[in-house]
C-alpha cells in the first residue's frame, strides 16, 4: 500500500518501507504532473527503448561529427593515411594531385556525413511517437536541424587551432543533407508505387 501526496506541499509523505518507495514515486509524478500514463515502470521502458532506437543513433553520429571538427580532423593529420595509400596504389603520383584528392575526400566525408546525419534526423521527426503530430514536417525539420548543427559545427572549428571556419562547408553540410533527404524522398515515391 503506498502512502497518499500531500498537494499542498508538493512533497510524498514518508514511505513505510523502501518496497514501497517506487509506488509513492510513481503516485508523486501522476499526481504533481497530472500525467495519464498508467503504470510508470511500462511508461519509461517505452521511452528508454524509443531512446535507444531513435535518438542514440542520432546523438552518436552528431558525437561523431564534431569529434571530426577537433584537431584530430585537421588537413595535416588525414594526410598521414590518405597520401600513404595514394602513393601505395600509384607510387609515382605527384603532389598536386595527391592534395587535390585530398581535397576532394574531406569534402566527399562533409557531404555523406551530413547526408547521414539527415536521414537520421529524419527517422528521428518521423517514427518518435512524441513528434508523432509532425511526421508532414519531418523533412523539413531534419534538413533545418541539420542545417543547424553545421554551423554550429563550423563555429566550433573556428576556435580549434589548425582549423577554419568556412561558410562553404555549412553549404556542403546542408547540400548532403538535402541530398540523403531528396534520396529517401525518391525512394519511399517508388516504394508506394510498387
Amino acid at each position: 500500500m503506498c502512502v497518499g501526496l500531500n498537494l499542498d506541499l508538493l512533497l510524498p509523505r514518508v514511505c513505510k518501507n523502501l518496497e514501497v518507495l517506487p509506488c509513492c514515486f510513481w503516485n508523486l509524478r501522476a499526481r504533481v504532473f497530472g500525467l495519464a500514463l498508467g503504470e510508470g515502470r511500462l511508461f519509461f521502458g517505452a521511452v528508454s527503448g524509443r531512446f535507444f532506437k531513435y535518438w542514440l543513433p542520432v546523438i552518436l553520429w552528431m558525437s561523431l561529427i564534431f569529434s571530426a571538427s577537433t584537431s584530430l580532423g585537421r588537413p595535416d593529420n588525414t594526410s598521414l593515411f590518405v597520401r600513404p595509400f595514394l602513393l601505395w596504389l600509384y607510387p609515382k603520383m605527384p603532389e598536386k594531385t595527391i592534395d587535390r584528392i585530398h581535397y576532394a575526400l574531406r569534402k566527399t566525408a562533409h557531404f555523406a556525413e551530413y547526408a547521414m546525419l539527415g536521414l537520421l534526423l529524419w527517422r528521428l521527426f518521423y517514427f518518435e511517437p512524441a513528434l508523432a503530430a509532425r511526421r508532414n514536417q519531418a523533412f523539413v525539420a531534419a534538413l533545418l536541424v541539420s542545417a543547424l548543427y553545421a554551423a554550429s559545427d563550423e563555429f566550433h572549428q573556428s576556435f580549434v587551432p589548425g582549423r577554419e571556419a568556412a561558410a562553404r562547408d555549412v553549404l556542403l553540410d546542408t547540400c548532403g543533407a538535402g541530398f540523403g533527404l531528396a534520396a529517401l524522398w525518391v525512394g519511399r515515391r517508388l516504394g508506394n508505387k510498387k
